[in-house]
């Protein structure tokens, strides 16, 4: 974990050297519910299970331009167990990761939102931890401004990589960003 946030951090300043000459930093809170469809790469009775999961991440360290925005975090999330199948049913788990967000502005209330992490993941009811690697893309439309913060609609969409199961995550969420040093009459 530690070896991945030195190279997020080294990244975020190597891709984006104009944020030395930022409108500002920001801290933000992300809380999406969402569809979780897992697809197993071993053989199985079903190609797919279906579970609800829920994401909170939080966004320690982020600077914003007039036309991207890039930020370090950390994010948490939990998985229910699948649908029943039979009297099979996937397990559930919780997650805790770093992360590494971008952000593109399209128009002034349109944006492209980015997301790459890496989580540790602990499955509920048995001992089991398993790592997963997973990257973000999706939307984001803002809603409320003011000098102080900025609050978004956000549809995201997920690819979690793991060694027994690829899954998809499609959700709908809130952004709320704060900018501690509040921005003098500049809007996106």
């Amino acid at each position: 974990m530690r070896r991945t946030a030195i190279v997020m951090t080294i990244v975020l300043f190597t891709l984006f050297p104009s944020f030395s000459q930022s409108q500002g930093q920001f801290y933000s809170v992300s809380l999406a519910p969402s569809l979780y469809l897992s697809i197993p790469h071993f053989e199985d009775e079903l190609p797919a299970r279906t579970s609800a999961g829920f994401a909170a991440s939080f966004d320690v360290l982020g600077y914003q331009t007039n036309r991207a925005s890039a930020s370090l975090g950390v994010q948490l999330g939990t998985v229910t167990p699948s649908i029943p199948f039979g009297s099979y049913r996937a397990r559930g788990f919780t997650t805790i990761g770093l992360q590494m967000k971008g952000g593109w502005n399209i128009t002034p209330v349109f944006s492209l939102s980015s997301q790459i992490g890496t989580e540790i993941n602990i499955y509920k009811h048995i001992e089991e931890v398993f790592a997963s690697f997973s990257f973000q893309i999706g939307p984001q439309f803002l809603f409320m401004e003011n000098d102080e913060y900025q609050f978004f609609f956000t549809l995201p969409i997920s690819l979690h990589l793991r060694k027994e199961i690829t899954a998809i995550q499609v959700g709908v969420g809130f952004r709320y960003q704060y900018f501690p040093s509040p921005k003098q009459g500049q809007h996106l």
